[in-house]
């Protein structure tokens, strides 16, 4: 039950833009996860 409830808090905390990517991913439509560059 905790796993499952981990789960949902991941995803419930992405963009919008990172749930698009993540889906790209897990269907194989993509070939890496995240593309944005790490901005500081």
């Amino acid at each position: 039950m905790a796993r499952a409830r981990a789960v949902l808090d991941y995803v419930a905390s992405l963009t919008d833009g990172q749930a698009g990517a993540l889906l790209d991913v897990l269907t194989g439509r993509s070939g890496r996860l995240w593309t944005d560059a790490l901005v500081l």
